[in-house]
């Protein structure tokens, strides 16, 4: 059949009639409600029955008299999107778009929970139910209400019409005394006037004389209840006894905020005198604070758990809000000696530091000798010496102004994050901001010092010394005292003040930031420090570290000279061969490689090289030869040293028993999973620097992988960081020779296949190293 053909048969009415069935099911629907709820208008109506006390809303459509009869089925018929009839709800109507969605979207549950036929909710509410109107219930009661006050909207009381005054009413008062020295306080409103007071979540609605005020918080906490006193007695006026006046002056007047008019002023001779509290402070015999408590009023001082006093109007608001401050606090009544006490630690503390603040606010504050001695120990400063001598630092602390029995205890509760700590004496030492402690916390954990160390002179290893120094810099309130050797040595580790002469045949070839590298190591050489140069692949890690040993090759006796040694990847032992031939061709160089006669010979006569150079898998193939011949090398270099961030495997325990006075870590990734790696090739560079591993993972790696503690990484940086030089290429970019690509082909000669093969087989010990040091088994 031809395609013409084929065409002629298709009808498409049917997918047609599809489409336009989806049309209509997404647009005709939709917009049938969507014109409904904009065309017209809907105005709520507002009932509010001042018997039965409810509040209901209706709907009618603009200048139209006449309500929903069936305000549910209304809600329903625009639910299911149906078109309104006017047979069904009396009238065709379209709702405002703000009233559907305050009252019919988020309020559905009031029209239908009270106006549907649901016989369960007519079971359990006996209210009565309308079919034109619902219940505003309490939790849409305010939105509701301003909805009204933004809108203008009224409000039907009693069907007659009213407005909503969107503030509170300026209620007012009057105190006065009659022609028979009667005192009484009035309300300046008629009783009757008041219709009703309607809650909401947050304000109160008063109903005065047929107008609603809507009420401020203020209002409902300070002004309500003593408004509702006239309201609920239904009077007018309320009596007072002359003895009552104080009280009224201290209590009910503040209330009010100058609503009351004082018709005779002879009644001001009863209001509350000045009032002056005195606080007296002590610590007793249990460390204990205890609290004397003395008024005063006209001069006269007294003690109020004591006495009472004459020829005084007391003011008992602030006498009584004071005494509830201090319960607050958490002072306890002491019945035995009048007064007050403090006994919990934390509160004594808390009021201390802070609370006695807000007391001087209110009252005048003393203490004792005893009392500010103990308050709070000051802040001191820390005087410390520090020197290097005969290849150790060594520290020495002084007006520490703390007793060395008490330390222990006060630094572990500095670790735990307490607020504070007493001491035997009752003194209070604040953990929270106190550099003398912060200081001792990361001297003793930085440099692993025990705390029976510090009662004497302290000697640690002098590779902590780069530590100490940014520790110190880094804290304030300490005056430090220091010996030359310190100071050169700190100097000579800063890179920006170093002044190293790079070889004389590398000084065209060495770029800026590689000169940089070669200061650095020759400085950490100079102090036997290791390192791990972290620069980025290409950036020529191979060509500092060979810049290095040409200075020691030409700057050491020939007798006097060490061989050093290089451990790589086996891909990479030709590599630095051709490197060192290519850069250094003056030094002699030994590779490590052939069968285990040939390497047994080899490594018997490394003495006689400048430098050796081996692979992971070869040496610890060959460890027990290179332990019977008990070599020290000058350097040893662990390229690659990803190989050997496994702690547990054999590249890293082979590498580790290699002696050598410095070892340099080669790497771009010092860290790639965990701050285990980065143990693991601290544990090489220098041992013991970041301690066991199992005090590590305690003191460092648990608190920042776990707990996320920036203080305790801040403390590891500061530990590593004069031990970690790393470039990215971003970083010396301008340095970088253009990319240059060239092509060439060649057919391999007999020699040529010959090498091949032989990387074919390092790769092969390659993949072998790579699978022992992650930990599988290899399968035959």
């Amino acid at each position: 059949m031809t395609g013409a053909t084929r065409s002629n048969r298709i009808n498409n009415r049917e997918f047609k009639e599809i489409v336009n069935q989806i049309y209509k099911q997404e647009f005709s629907e939709e917009n049938k409600v969507t014109k409904m709820l904009n065309n017209a208008k809907l105005i709520p109506t507002f009932q509010y029955d001042l018997q039965t006390h409810e509040l209901t809303i209706g709907f009618k459509e603009q200048d139209d008299i006449n309500s929903f009869k069936d305000l549910n089925k209304f809600y329903n018929t625009i639910q299911h999107k149906e078109e309104l009839s006017k047979h069904d709800v009396c009238l065709t109507v379209q709702a405002d778009a703000n009233i559907y969605t305050i009252v019919l979207k988020k309020y559905v549950d009031i029209i239908h929970f009270t106006n549907g036929d649901d016989s369960y909710h007519k079971q359990y509410f006996t209210k009565k139910y309308y079919k034109e109107k619902a219940i505003v219930r309490l939790n849409a009661l305010e939105d509701i209400m301003e909805y009204v006050v933004n809108n203008q909207l009224e409000i039907s009381l009693n069907h007659q019409p009213t407005k909503l005054i969107n503030h509170t009413m300026p209620i007012r008062y009057e105190l006065r005394k009659d022609a028979d020295n009667h005192y009484f306080f009035d309300l300046q409103h008629p009783v009757k006037g008041f219709q009703n007071v309607i809650y909401s979540k947050d304000r109160v609605y008063v109903i005065y004389q047929n107008v609603i005020y809507r009420c401020d918080r203020i209002f409902l906490n300070e002004e309500l209840m003593i408004l509702n006193s006239f309201l609920l007695n239904a009077k007018q006026e309320i009596g007072l006894k002359q003895e009552d006046l104080t009280s009224f002056f201290s209590l009910v007047m503040p209330k009010l905020q100058g609503r009351v008019e004082v018709k005779d002023q002879e009644i001001y001779q009863y209001k509350p005198d000045d009032l002056t509290i005195h606080m007296y402070l002590d610590f007793n015999s249990k460390q204990h604070i205890v609290v004397q408590i003395l008024f005063e009023y006209n001069g006269m001082k007294f003690n109020p758990l004591l006495e009472d006093i004459k020829n005084a109007n007391r003011n008992i608001l602030k006498e009584s809000l004071f005494l509830n401050q201090m319960r607050k606090t958490g002072f306890l009544y002491s019945a035995a000696n009048k007064n007050f006490v403090l006994t919990n630690d934390d509160v004594i503390y808390k009021f201390i530091s802070t609370g006695i603040e807000k007391y001087n606010q209110i009252a005048r504050v003393y203490g004792t000798d005893e009392f500010n001695r103990k308050k709070s120990r000051a802040d001191k400063k820390v005087s410390i010496g520090v020197k290097v001598d005969n290849g150790l630092l060594n520290i020495e602390l002084s007006n520490l102004d703390l007793q060395k029995e008490e330390l222990k205890e006060i630094l572990q509760k500095y670790k735990l994050k307490k607020k504070y700590h007493r001491l035997k004496d009752g003194t209070f030492i604040d953990l929270e901001e106190n550099s003398e402690i912060e200081f001792l916390d990361n001297l003793l954990s930085g440099l692993d010092i025990s705390y029976k160390e510090i009662e004497e002179d302290i000697q640690i290893p002098v590779n902590r010394t780069l530590y100490l120094n940014r520790l110190l810099s880094a804290t304030q309130n300490i005056e430090v005292t220091t010996n030359k050797e310190y100071d050169t040595l700190v100097q000579g580790m800063d890179m920006e003040q170093a002044s190293l002469k790079v070889p004389k045949k590398l000084e065209g070839v060495l770029r800026d930031y590689q000169k940089v590298g070669y200061q650095w190591l020759r400085a950490l050489d100079s102090y036997q420090f290791g390192g791990i140069l972290a620069d980025d692949m290409g950036l020529g890690k191979t060509v500092q570290i060979l810049s290095v040993l040409l200075q020691y090759i030409q700057t050491t006796k020939k007798k006097a000279r060490r061989a050093s040694m290089v451990v790589s990847p086996s891909s990479l032992a030709l590599n630095w061969y051709n490197e060192a031939k290519k850069f250094v061709p003056s030094v002699n160089v030994l590779v490590i490689n052939g069968e285990a006669t040939e390497r047994k010979q080899k490594i018997e006569s490394i003495e006689n090289y400048d430098l050796i150079i081996t692979s992971y898998d070869l040496l610890k193939r060959d460890m027990e030869w290179y332990k019977n011949l008990n070599y020290q090398f000058k350097f040893i270099v662990a390229d690659e040293a990803q190989y050997i961030k496994n702690n547990n495997t054999k590249n890293a325990k082979a590498i580790k028993l290699m002696k050598a006075d410095t070892r340099y870590a080669l790497t771009g990734t010092p860290i790639e999973n965990s701050l285990n790696e980065l143990w693991s090739i601290f544990d090489f560079i220098m041992p013991g620097y970041l301690f066991t591993y199992k005090k590590f993972k305690q003191n460092y790696e648990m608190p920042i992988v776990r707990e996320n503690d920036a203080h305790i990484l801040n403390k590891l940086k500061m530990l590593i960081e004069p031990f970690i030089l790393r470039r990215t290429k971003k970083e010396v970019l301008t340095e970088l020779p253009d990319k240059a690509t060239s092509v060439l082909d060649n057919e391999m000669v007999e020699e040529q296949e010959r090498i091949y093969l032989s990387y074919l087989a390092q790769a092969r010990d390659e993949l072998n190293e790579e699978i022992e040091e992650k930990g599988f088994e290899q399968t035959r």
